[in-house]
């Protein structure tokens, strides 16, 4: 379980999500809200003010919509929205590893029709580049 406080009713969170999980008619694909190899802690929601904000932390290069998933809503289904930064949360359970549960993918396509999907907008993370090594 991820450390962190779960978050309060009143708050939104964003999904950042990759513009080929959005089709031409806006619907999201299922594929959008299923947890992905790097969600080894739940699955990766970012607390931010606007969708733009989410969107940018997406790599520099590609572009991203961003999906506003309330709080509340996600509680009314079960679903335990975990704080793990001042600019971050996790779905807490909903790792790689719980990606087939049938749960999970219920949950999943429930949030397709809870949001809508906000964007394009460009990526703006660029990956560091690695240290040089020591003389």
């Amino acid at each position: 379980m991820p450390n962190g406080t779960e978050l309060p009713d009143d708050e939104f969170v964003y999904r950042r999500i990759p513009s080929v999980w959005v089709k031409a008619d806006g619907s999201i694909d299922i594929a959008a809200f299923l947890p992905n190899k790097a969600d080894d802690d739940g699955l990766s929601l970012n607390r931010c003010g606007t969708a733009a904000e989410a969107a940018a932390t997406g790599r520099s290069g590609k572009q991203f919509f961003a999906a506003r998933l309330s709080v509340a809503a996600l509680k009314s289904k079960g679903i335990k929205v975990v704080g793990d930064s001042p600019d971050h949360a996790l779905i807490d359970g909903w790792t790689y590893s719980t990606r087939r549960d049938q749960r999970v993918k219920d949950l999943a396509a429930w949030m397709t029709t809870a949001c809508k999907a906000e964007g394009p907008f460009d990526g703006q993370w660029v990956t560091p580049e690695p240290p040089e090594p020591a003389p």
